[in-house]
């Protein structure tokens, strides 16, 4: 959980705001996509036209069909949109990969609005298609000529259908739409990249291997989650990041892999982690439960049941001052990220600042904010010494008010007194609590305007 401040900014004038009307149009499908057919070289180019039956490369109304799969096909510095990839052949390895020798990134995105379903497999909502047999398909994220990777995008959710073999080395996201895969086919996929989509992921044949150093991200609130179910086989030896941010809860449990009727194992490399501040927590195993203590709670994910579980722990700094007296809160008026008395200071930050969350002190506590052109934008502000162990402390700057994706930590010691170059500066008159300032220089303007804010994320 996470509480924000209000920001801070340096300006000549007020950022404008832009709002854009339209309108989206829908449609029904009338009929399936087109398959189109890949006839290039071994080693050719899925970005060029004369490669594919059809004379035009594939977009989300066609199928990219495979015939052939011995060789290593290119997506190159640039996106490819199709609705879906089918691989028919029934021997062979088939391999598609950005081979740029820059930093570019190429992006596949499979499916999305204008897809009318896959009629290659049959079944209209597959995303991915390979065909029985020994043929292997590979979306590869690595690349040896340059720093430039292929990344999986979920234009939507569907069915990657394996009855091959398939492996996906590239990241799958979604665009943060919470889009699900459904593994169906009784072929093996393994996804060894470390992979951000936030949609279920159901197996309901076959296998699915998370591999060692690749990554699933659950993403936890109150009363919801995304989990791993189905009826068929998993095999994890990977990573799981558990992101509980928004869970303002004391206690609760959430189910991330159905352990009722998937036929699961761990193996010896998987570990679980929390990314707080922008830095990957590990968790302590036992006896193949994993837990996390912290900010009064503990938190532990038991590899048997496949259940996150949350429990209050007696002694936390921040619970005992929320909930007695003068404060007296309980329940939800308590989170840490609860405005109770509706002052625009979460009860977090209250705490932090040395605030009262039953009455409007706002803006006697919150940083201290003055700037010039020349020397850039500084914040003051109180931190309360028994916050430290508990919390984490983030300044957010930039530009830009809706982009503040520069992020210094406060810890427990001076940094960069005085600035060094465009990074900014942490002064504390008492080493980890007491008065904090921060700078940040001007350098780090655009347009002449610089904002900053606090956040506070419990641990």
């Amino acid at each position: 959980m996470k509480s924000l401040s209000p920001l801070c900014w340096l300006g000549t004038g007020f950022p404008t705001t832009h709002i854009l009307a339209g309108f989206i149009a829908t449609h029904s499908a009338l009929a399936q996509n087109t398959a189109d057919d890949f006839t290039g070289s071994a080693t050719g180019s899925l970005l060029v036209s004369t490669n594919w039956s059809l004379g035009a490369v594939p977009s989300v109304t066609h199928d990219a069909v495979f015939t052939a799969t011995t060789g290593i096909r290119t997506l190159t510095a640039d996106d490819l949109t199709v609705g879906s990839f089918n691989v028919t052949a029934t021997a062979g390895t088939f391999s598609i990969r950005n081979a740029t020798t820059t930093a570019t990134n190429s992006n596949l995105t499979l499916g999305g609005a204008g897809n009318s379903g896959n009629s290659v497999s049959g079944t209209k909502e597959d995303l991915l298609y390979v065909a029985a047999g020994s043929s292997i398909f590979n979306i590869r994220g690595d690349n040896t000529s340059g720093t430039g990777v292929l990344k999986l995008i979920l234009g939507q959710s569907g069915n990657f259908n394996i009855a091959g073999t398939c492996s996906i080395s590239a990241v799958i996201s979604d665009g943060g739409n919470h889009h699900a895969i459904t593994k169906t086919g009784l072929g093996t996929l393994t996804f060894s990249g470390v992979n951000i989509y936030t949609g279920n992921t159901t197996v309901d044949a076959g296998i699915l291997v998370l591999g060692e150093n690749a990554g699933m991200k659950f993403v936890v609130t109150n009363d919801s989650n995304n989990r791993l179910a189905g009826t068929g086989t998993v095999t994890l030896n990977g990573v799981f990041s558990i992101d509980t941010a928004a869970v303002t809860n004391a206690s609760g449990g959430w189910t991330l892999v159905d352990a009722t009727s998937l036929t699961e194992s761990y193996g010896a490399t998987f570990s679980v982690v929390t990314t707080v501040g922008g830095v990957d927590e590990a968790w302590l195993k036992s006896s193949h439960v994993w837990t996390r203590t912290g900010g009064g709670r503990t938190w532990t994910f038991t590899e048997a049941t496949g259940v996150l579980a949350l429990t209050s722990t007696s002694g936390s700094t921040y619970d005992t001052w929320a909930t007695t007296a003068p404060n007296n809160l309980s329940g939800g008026n308590a989170a840490f990220d609860i405005d109770y008395d509706h002052d625009g200071i979460d009860n977090g930050l209250e705490w932090i600042l040395g605030g009262d969350p039953t009455r409007n002190d706002t803006p006697s506590i919150l940083p201290h904010c003055t700037g010039s052109l020349s020397n850039g934008l500084t914040l003051e502000f109180h931190r309360a010494s028994t916050s430290v162990s508990e919390t984490t402390l983030v300044v957010e700057w930039g530009g830009d008010p809706g982009n503040l994706s520069n992020t210094i930590t406060i810890g427990t010691t001076n940094i960069n007194v005085p600035p060094v170059g465009g990074n900014p500066s942490v002064y504390m008159n008492t080493p980890g609590a007491g008065m904090v300032t921060v700078n940040i220089p001007a350098v780090n303007a655009s347009g002449d305007k610089l904002f900053a804010r606090l956040k506070a994320i419990r641990n």
